[in-house]
């Protein structure tokens, strides 16, 4: 676990891929769905990742921070 001040830091330093993927998980999804969700599960214009779960299919739907559409972006 990190905390806000560790979570900070690492966004501070690091690239812009590496960013994006750092704002991911701290969303409530498991790295495994989103290592395996396809770019387009991201609408970029409502701010949701829509992907079924990697083991059981069930859908998902997760809001995305506005700084996570930018980093994606």
């Amino acid at each position: 676990m990190f905390d806000q001040e560790e979570v900070k830091s690492l966004l501070a330093h690091a690239s812009v891929n590496m960013r994006a993927m750092l704002l991911l998980a701290c969303r409530p999804a498991s790295q495994t769905d989103l290592a395996l969700a396809p770019i387009d599960a991201a609408d970029l214009v409502t701010g949701w990742l829509t992907l079924p779960r990697a083991k059981t299919a069930i859908p998902r739907r997760v809001p995305l921070w506005p700084e996570t559409v930018t980093a994606i972006r």
